[in-house]
């Protein structure tokens, strides 16, 4: 691209001064000529505007790694050309303009771009003016050193937590059971890396952690367990549950002393009457979904549970392999790879699960995922069937997500940030048969939610039961959520597609789901295919 001509150029009228040059812009000074045909053909000019900038550009702040954008919108007389400057120096790579408007891109930014200084120059026919200077600020996401620790105190005593991150500056807030702590006559540094609460109360045991946040991004440190007084001994913690869909579910407790109080919570936040050893919940379905833990009161102290999960199968069949919820941590998942037992942590093939991030947090190894900085990412073990090209996706979940799959060595194969519908992660990925690969979901910015992770086919836990009257065959389909899935069988694998008959349909909804469809007449209809036909062009209502 040329560069910019001089500032404060006054251009004549296009129609006469291309007689002279090939530029449609006059040069500060062309000589008596110029100004001839300038006062000779000034009667003839059409309405001269000259650019002005009606949108300026405006600071950035990214990620290491991450891409920034800086935009511009400007008025005048056509045509209007823009010229990038960053630190001085004209951009040329990165630029996007339209007739009104211009943006540049600048990919993949490092420390060393920080405080880089981006202006635009937009000219026309008839004169040129400058934008203000945007400035591009580039962080490392910050990093948690040293986690708060657990700790007892006595009735009356100090509670403290401290917490160690990186890179600075940052900014710090205090969390006590889903409440943002505030400094007041009895809490201190609830915004800086040392928490200390005077005068512990029973009602002070909990979960704490820290947020740390910078321009960049917000990570949670690990959650602290505070104990008060004499607390009771638990001496059966809740367990994680992995449930199939709509299936009633329970945590339990149990605990030495009396009398004994309970207060159970939901991702920290306290459940109204949730006040027993055993907290049942009717139906598995996404509302649930979450982190537990109880906290157990005696007149003496207060005792504070275990964190467990609940996580939903979208599937009637029951559990499909023990102990497959996502985890928070990847070492417990690959120290487990699969060998001759079945690992921890896995995700069935064409079963969605429902998972919660909320309170998920990054090892400090993780690296972006399509310039994503990691912060709330759980991890799940994938086990290929057979070889084939395989789709995940997050379609459903409440929060904008990055998701990615990799080999047992860490390798990434692919990513993806937004090309699902609303905010969600849509992929491909070539599996092996008998294959472990590893699946990682997190959110962007920083953010955490409810999320649903399928890989596979919507079609799946095929059954066959000749002891019916004339048999009966059937199987569930589950998903893929945010779009209509109809339902097509044909007696001829090879017939046209308009020609295969449809047996089910089922609208594009907000809400969870999982279809079972059964043909009760085998014998007398022993040769039928299936296929599903999913329509991207729908929408939940």
């Amino acid at each position: 691209m040329s560069s910019a001509p001089p500032l404060g150029a006054r251009a004549s009228c296009p129609r006469v001064w291309g007689l002279l040059s090939s530029r449609a812009g006059c040069p500060r000074s062309q000589g008596i000529l110029a100004g001839l045909f300038l006062l000779a053909s000034t009667p003839f000019c059409p309405a001269q505007t000259p650019p002005q900038i009606v949108v300026q550009p405006q600071d950035q702040f990214a990620c290491t790694g991450n891409d920034a954008t800086f935009s511009v919108q400007a008025t005048g007389s056509q045509p209007l050309v823009f010229f990038w400057f960053d630190n001085g120096s004209p951009v040329t790579g990165g630029v996007n303009s339209t007739p009104t408007g211009s943006s540049l891109t600048l990919f993949n930014v490092q420390l060393t771009d920080d405080g880089s200084d981006i202006y635009v120059v937009v000219t026309n026919h008839f004169g040129v003016t400058n934008s203000v200077d945007a400035f591009l600020h580039v962080s490392d996401p910050p990093q948690i050193i040293s986690d708060p620790s657990d700790t007892t105190t006595p009735l009356g005593g100090f509670i403290t937590f401290n917490v160690s991150a990186g890179p600075g500056p940052l900014v710090y807030s205090w969390w006590f059971q889903g409440m943002q702590l505030t400094n007041n006559l009895r809490t201190f540094g609830a915004d800086t890396p040392n928490l200390a609460i005077m005068n512990a109360q029973l009602s002070d045991a909990g979960y704490y952690h820290a947020e740390v946040s910078n321009s960049c991004v917000l990570v949670d440190s690990l959650p602290a367990r505070c104990y008060v007084g004499n607390p009771p001994n638990i001496l059966g913690q809740p367990v994680n549950v992995l449930a199939p869909f709509q299936v009633p579910v329970q945590f339990h407790v149990s605990a030495s002393g009396t009398p004994l109080s309970y207060q159970w919570y939901r991702n920290d936040v306290p459940i109204p009457f949730a006040n027993s050893a055993t907290l049942a919940i009717s139906s598995a379905t996404r509302q649930p979904v979450g982190i537990y833990h109880v906290v157990v009161f005696s007149p003496s102290g207060a005792s504070v549970s275990d964190r467990v999960h609940l996580q939903v199968n979208l599937t009637y069949e029951g559990t499909i392999l023990p102990r497959q919820e996502a985890t928070d941590f990847l070492d417990a998942l690959t120290n487990a790879l699969r060998t001759i037992t079945l690992p921890p942590t896995v995700i069935t093939h064409g079963v969605p699960l429902l998972v919660s991030t909320i309170g998920a947090t990054k090892q400090s190894w993780e690296s972006n995922r399509c310039g994503v900085p990691p912060s709330h990412s759980m991890w799940l073990d994938y086990l290929s069937p057979r070889t084939e090209s395989v789709k995940a996706s997050t379609e459903g979940s409440s929060f904008p997500t990055v998701l990615a799959v990799y080999d047992t060595n860490l390798v990434q194969l692919a990513c993806d940030v937004h090309s699902g519908y609303g905010g969600s992660s849509l992929l491909s990925f070539s599996a092996l048969g008998r294959t472990d690969y590893l699946i990682c979901v997190d959110g962007v910015s920083g953010t955490s939610g409810i999320a649903r992770v399928a890989v596979g086919e919507v079609i799946r836990n095929v059954h066959y039961n000749p002891a019916l009257s004339n048999g009966a065959f059937s199987f569930e389909m589950a998903g893929p959520y945010w779009y209509t899935t109809t339902l097509h069988s044909s007696t001829n694998a090879v017939q046209p597609s308009a020609l295969w008959a449809t047996q089910m349909v089922i609208q594009a909804s907000t809400q969870d789901y999982v279809a079972r469809f059964t043909n009760y007449n085998v014998r007398l209809d022993h040769q039928r295919f299936y296929n599903t036909a999913v329509n991207t062009n729908s929408a939940p209502p």
